[in-house]
């Protein structure tokens, strides 16, 4: 008889979303997203958006 591996047996696997496409691509355009956000928002951006980035 076959086992299947249970949910809490699974491993994590770390993710690197800055080696993503869509991360270089807001990357790219982060300066001016931010600089159209902070007229755009009163106080702006979130600090933990702004920090990210």
């Amino acid at each position: 008889m076959r086992q299947v591996p249970s949910a809490t047996a699974a491993t994590y696997r770390q993710h690197h979303p800055e080696e993503t496409p869509l991360f270089a691509l807001v990357k790219k355009h982060w300066p001016s997203f931010a600089a159209k956000a902070e007229t755009l928002y009163r106080g702006g951006l979130l600090r933990y958006v702004r920090d990210e980035f």
